[in-house]
């Protein structure tokens, strides 16, 4: 593994209702960053919630 390992993902998920209630989806993007030293950092970016 080559240092310092930064991985940015994103994660997408949704929350689905019975009925006729809203439905709610997510969406969240974030960077992991480890360092040589064994440090670990999260940093999120770019979260929104959208009621469907």
């Amino acid at each position: 593994m080559v240092f310092p390992f930064i991985q940015t993902i994103t994660d997408n998920f949704r929350f689905v209702s019975k009925g006729g209630s809203s439905n709610l989806a997510f969406s969240e993007t974030f960077h992991l960053t480890i360092t040589a030293t064994g440090e670990t950092a999260v940093t999120f970016d770019n979260v929104r919630t959208y009621c469907q």
